[in-house]
């Protein structure tokens, strides 16, 4: 199931839907076909200072000498993360297979490819649409008096720890963190300090 929600969704359709023949980045590329498509909130915050655009974003995965121990997987869309307070931390690039998602790439706002990794199970590339329904319904189930924010990519205290931050309450007295092999919740603290590798 298609998540409705385009939360933090970089909508730059024409990584995965460019017309054949087109090279996207390279040289001489015809990208007259861009001005026709949506370009989310996301490209365009990403346009200003020294942060990464996603389509540079997706070519600095793309280059990655590590990816050549991944055959078969192609850089999908680039999504921007937050940090649990909203500000842009960084990027996540799932290294798609046909439907699905052996792995992922998480790139700083800076363009450099900070980690590429491999999920221990099989993972669908619908999980960087949004949450799995079934664990949204769980959440629900679990705090069915509070109010629930909408799913946004973030982290939990260390941007190794990547999912999708569902806030209960409103101010938010819980974090529910979503990943592809499940969900948990921990209290809501502070975590404008913690940026940490982990």
């Amino acid at each position: 199931m298609r998540s409705t929600l385009d939360v933090d969704r970089v909508a730059l359709l024409w990584i995965k839907h460019r017309p054949r023949g087109c090279a996207g980045r390279d040289k001489g590329a015809d990208d007259s076909h861009l001005a026709t498509l949506p370009i989310g909130r996301h490209a365009v915050e990403g346009v200003a200072g020294r942060r990464s655009q996603p389509r540079s974003v997706r070519a600095s995965v793309v280059n990655d000498p590590r990816m050549a121990d991944l055959r078969g997987v192609e850089a999908g869309l680039p999504l921007l993360a937050r940090s649990p307070e909203g500000t842009q931390a960084f990027w996540i690039v799932p290294l798609e297979a046909g439907r699905h998602a052996p792995g992922f790439a998480r790139v700083g706002l800076d363009g450099r490819v900070a980690q590429i990794g491999r999920f221990g199970s099989a993972t669908g590339t619908a999980f960087f649409e949004g949450p799995p329904a079934i664990a949204l319904d769980e959440i629900r189930a679990s705090h069915p008096t509070a109010p629930l924010s909408q799913p946004q990519l973030s982290y939990d205290g260390s941007p190794a720890k990547w999912a999708w931050l569902v806030k209960v309450g409103d101010p938010a007295t819980r974090f529910i963190f979503v990943t592809p092999g499940g969900w948990y919740e921990r209290p809501a603290r502070d975590d404008a300090a913690s940026g940490r590798e982990g």
